[in-house]
């Protein structure tokens, strides 16, 4: 299937034209702006919707409107309407019958990649931007299990990152899965960075805040104990104080009981017995009391200043140890996420080289013979890079081949690089493969008439 006849009306740089007798090689020449790149546009334009994009609207166009109508060999018809609130397509059978869900059959028709590969473009590309080019080409699906096997490898910890493969859509593309993994995890990466930020400002903030002199430790102080222990030097000082006053007394008593003697004298042998009990009772007291003052001389007084002074300032130090915790708990917090950021910049960095390596080393390749090693692709273990011209040539023309689906059309930009022994060689290699190819050259002012584009078409298509 291609395409035999196309009409474009103000799509981009084409105001109007239509063409009813293309080939199987078809040559659009212009200089720069006149409208080369619009037509392979109208073409990729009429098979994909890309929404209502009034870019593709030209600027001098009366109704608003761009349209591409498009006639293909096996008598199918794609009409292309775009303009600034609705893109449309109405695709008609070889009975002239229009087809239900006209953009689902197309998709279906052209596949997942229409329009993406240009052999000289790809013959241009050095390395890794070859690499992409060639990927975007082909229908490159990552496949879950194998993606899964790879982060086992890698010892990726899924938990600690955050990431859940089982939530990733496989369905798309792999370079567009590969590309959102890895700006999803670059964004988390960010996210996770600033909150890095965040709890190192705010424990070097809690230094600063830590109150001044609560740098004893105080590991083991038991509060409870040192407290009974002061209540009880108090108590034991009380009573060692209760004695002192008792004996006091005692003294008080004597000195009253001598002056009943003095003031007896007249009666003393009437009283004599009593005397003597006097005298008896009071060298009982007086011994009790030399016994109490031994005590009382002995006695060592607590240093409850000192008790209460450290008691004091366990209390003051409550406020030190409080800050304490809460910060052993931030920088536990910041162990933490400083531990993810460090795998999620280690996946980020693999993502950018040694996954997308394996990924690509268990693709499924259009053809036998093709692989990926770093950045560079082989064809039967030889670097494409150093194949000659002629053998590049003909690799590319193969590749486009086993690439494309239907329509069989090529849009190749950039003709007028290609010199005369690869134009030679490029029909040799295409002729009666069955693509058609569309193909831009630029042209200088005085090569054109008009400044308008020349449309050359060659080669019979096929039916």
């Amino acid at each position: 299937m291609q395409i035999a006849k196309i009409t474009i009306s103000n799509w981009m740089g084409i105001k109007r034209l239509s063409i009813d007798s293309l080939g199987k090689i078809n040559m659009i020449r212009g200089e720069n702006g006149s409208g080369k790149t619009s037509f392979l546009e109208a073409i990729t334009g009429a098979f994909i919707s890309t929404g209502s994009d009034i870019n593709v609207i030209n600027n001098d166009a009366d109704d608003g409107k761009a349209e591409t109508l498009i006639e293909l060999t096996d008598g199918q018809s794609v009409e292309r309407l775009v303009s600034t609130k609705t893109n449309r397509v109405i695709v008609k059978d070889a009975d002239g019958e229009k087809i239900d869900k006209a953009q689902t059959y197309l998709t279906e028709l052209v596949g997942p990649n229409p329009f993406n590969y240009n052999p000289i473009q790809f013959a241009q590309a050095k390395g890794k931007k070859r690499n992409e080019l060639f990927l975007l080409a082909i229908d490159f699906k990552i496949k879950k299990q194998s993606f899964k096997a790879i982060l086992r490898k890698h010892k990726i910890d899924l938990a600690l990152i955050e990431f859940d493969p089982d939530k990733i859509d496989f369905r798309c593309h792999g370079i567009e899965l590969l590309d959102k993994i890895k700006s999803g995890v670059y964004d988390f990466r960010a996210i996770i960075n600033k909150e890095v930020i965040r709890l190192t400002n705010a424990l070097q903030q809690d230094m600063r805040d830590m109150p001044a002199g609560s740098e004893k430790d105080w590991t083991g102080f038991n509060v409870t104990k040192k407290t009974q222990e002061l209540l009880d030097a108090k108590d034991e000082i009380n009573n060692y104080k209760k004695l002192a006053d008792a004996i006091i007394d005692e003294k008080a008593d004597n000195d009253s009981r001598l002056k009943s003697i003095k003031t007896r004298t007249d009666t003393i042998e009437r009283l004599r017995d009593e005397i003597a009990k006097l005298n008896n009772n009071i060298n009982i007291h007086k011994t009790r009391i030399e016994e109490d003052e031994t005590v009382l001389a002995e006695f060592e007084t607590p240093e409850i200043e000192s008790m209460q002074s450290t008691i004091n300032e366990y209390n003051d130090s409550q406020d030190f140890i409080f800050k304490q915790r809460e910060m052993a708990k931030r920088q536990e917090t910041l162990n933490g996420v400083e531990k993810k950021h460090t795998a999620l910049d280690d996946f980020y960095k693999k993502l950018d080289k040694e996954i997308p390596k394996q990924v690509l080393a268990d693709a499924e390749l259009p053809f036998e013979g093709l692989e990926f090693r770093d950045d560079n692709i082989f064809l039967n273990d030889i670097e494409i890079d150093k194949l000659s011209d002629s053998e590049s040539l003909t690799f590319l023309i193969k590749v486009s081949e086993q690439l494309i689906g239907e329509p069989k059309i090529v849009c190749i930009n950039g003709w007028e690089q290609c010199g005369r022994k690869t134009r030679l060689q490029f029909a040799k290699e295409t002729k009666g493969n069955g693509i058609q190819y569309f193909i831009t050259e630029v042209l200088i002012a005085d090569e054109t008439d008009d400044g308008h584009l020349r449309i050359e078409s060659e080669g019979r298509i096929d039916g």
